[in-house]
C-alpha cells in the first residue's frame, strides 16, 4: 500500500489514433472494431487482443489499416507482458510502412523498456527530422538520458516537452517524480497542483499499474502529494492531502493510503476503519490485508492479525512480509512450529525480507556466513531463525 513505485514505461497509456476501417470490409467487422482499441482505464486487453488478430486475419486489409492495427495489438501484448509478441507486431507495422510515427513511437518505448538504448536513440533522432517537435521522441530522449545519469538533460527534455504541450500528463508526470527521486518534496507539491489544475480528460483515462491494479494519473498525484507532505513531515497538510483524496475518489486506494498514514502516526482504530473500507470497495487487493494485519499485530490482536495476512497471503504467495510477521502473531500465541514455518518461507521467498533479518542475526550472533556459505546462505539462515525463535530481538 505504501510502495514507493519506481518511474515505469507509462508509455502504453497514450492515446493514438483510432483505427478506421474501410467499406471494403466486411459487416462482421464492426465488433471486432469496437474492441480493437488503445489500452485505457476500462477496457479489457485479451477481448482488444482477440478482435485486433480477427482484424488482421482479413486479406484484403490495406497497409495502412493493417499498421495502425499492428501497433494496437503490440501495445495490447505489451500490456499482457508479452514484450516479443509487441515488438513483432510493431516491427511488421514498420516493414509495411517504415515512417509511420505511431508505429515509430510504440517501438522506441519498447526499445527503451527492453534496454535497447541505441535503438531508441535511433528511432528518437528519426522522429525529431521529420518533425522537431516531437514530444514522444523528447520524451524518449528524457529516459534515455536518466538511463546514462544525465539528470540535468533528464529535466530539461520534460520541460522541453511541457512548453510545447502545456497539458502534457505523461510530461508533468514524469517531473514531479524526478523531483521525488532527488528528494525534492516541495516540487513534488507544486507539481501536483500543476497536474491537478489542467484541464484535460487525460488525468482520468491514462494509467498506470499500481501493485498489479490500474490507477489513473490523477489518483497517482493525489498520492503522491499526499505521501510528499507526510515525507516533509506536515501532517496537517498530509492528512488533509489524504482526506481530499478520499472526498474526491473514494476506493482502496484512497482509504488504503490514508488508513496506512493513521498507522504510521499510531491512530491504530482511524487505520483499521479506513482499511476495512479499503477492503469493501475490493476484497481482493492483498495491501489491504497486509496494512490491516499490521495494525492488528501492533495492537496485539494475534488471532485476528494472522486472519488478516492468511488472507493477504492467498491474494499474494509471494509476501515475504506476510509470512514473516504471520510468524510472529503465531510466535507470540505459542505456535511455534507454525512461526518457524512461516518465518522460513519469508526469507526463502523474499530477498528483501532476507537481507534484512540477515542483517538482525549477523548483529545479534546467531549468524557468521563463511565463504561457503555465499552460493546459498539459505541452510545458515535457517539455522539461525530456529536458534533465535526464544530471543525476542530476533523479532
Amino acid at each position: 500500500m505504501m510502495s514507493h513505485f519506481a518511474q515505469r514505461s507509462i508509455w502504453l497509456m497514450l492515446g493514438l489514433a483510432a483505427v478506421w476501417l474501410g467499406p471494403g470490409l466486411a459487416r462482421a467487422a464492426e465488433s471486432d472494431l469496437a474492441k480493437c482499441v488503445p489500452p485505457s482505464m476500462t477496457y479489457d486487453e485479451a477481448a482488444a487482443l482477440k478482435s485486433c488478430t480477427a482484424l488482421l486475419n482479413d486479406d484484403k486489409l490495406p497497409d495502412g489499416e493493417r499498421v495502425r492495427i499492428l501497433t494496437l495489438r503490440g501495445r495490447s501484448f505489451k500490456v499482457e507482458n508479452q514484450s516479443s509478441a509487441a515488438i513483432s507486431d510493431f516491427d511488421a507495422a514498420l516493414a509495411l510502412r517504415p515512417n509511420d510515427t505511431g508505429a515509430l513511437v510504440m517501438r522506441g518505448w519498447m526499445a527503451i523498456d527492453t534496454k535497447d538504448t541505441e535503438r531508441a536513440s535511433a528511432i528518437a533522432t528519426q522522429l525529431l527530422a521529420t518533425d522537431p517537435a516531437n514530444t514522444e521522441a523528447l520524451h524518449m530522449l528524457a529516459f534515455l538520458a536518466q538511463a546514462r545519469k544525465d539528470y540535468r538533460a533528464e529535466l530539461s527534455y520534460y520541460n522541453k516537452v511541457i512548453a510545447l504541450q502545456p497539458n502534457n500528463v505523461l510530461a508533468h508526470y514524469n517531473r514531479m517524480m524526478f523531483y521525488k527521486r532527488w528528494g525534492y518534496d516541495r516540487g513534488v507539491v507544486a507539481e501536483a497542483d500543476e497536474l491537478l489544475a489542467l484541464k484535460t480528460s487525460d488525468l482520468d483515462t491514462l494509467w498506470a499499474d499500481l501493485d498489479g491494479k490500474r490507477l489513473s494519473f490523477r489518483a497517482q498525484t493525489r498520492m503522491e502529494q499526499a505521501l510528499a507532505w507526510e515525507r516533509m513531515g506536515q501532517s496537517e497538510q498530509a492528512e488533509k492531502a489524504f482526506s481530499d483524496w478520499v472526498a474526491a475518489e473514494p476506493g482502496p486506494f484512497s482509504y488504503g493510503h490514508r488508513g496506512v498514514y493513521y498507522y504510521n502516526h499510531e491512530h491504530f482504530e482511524q487505520a483499521l476503519a479506513d482499511l476495512d473500507k479499503a477492503i469493501a470497495y475490493d476484497p481482493n487487493y492483498g495491501l489491504s490485508y497486509f496494512w490491516r494485519g499490521n495494525v492488528l499485530l501492533l495492537t496485539h490482536r494475534d488471532e485476528d492479525a494472522v486472519r488478516a495476512f492468511t488472507r493477504a497471503l492467498e491474494l499474494n504467495p509471494k509476501s515475504g512480509g506476510s509470512f514473516w510477521l504471520r510468524a510472529m502473531a503465531e510466535r507470540r500465541l505459542k505456535r511455534n512450529d507454525a512461526a518457524l514455518r512461516d518465518a522460513l518461507m519469508a526469507i526463502a521467498i523474499d530477498p528483501g525480507t532476507r537481507m534484512k533479518k540477515a542483517d538482525t542475526f549477523v548483529k545479534l550472533g546467531y549468524l557468521d556466513l563463511g565463504p561457503q556459505d555465499m552460493k546459498n546462505p539459505l541452510p545458515a539462515l535457517a539455522d539461525a531463525v530456529q536458534a533465535c525463535m526464544a530471543d525476542e530481538r530476533c523479532w
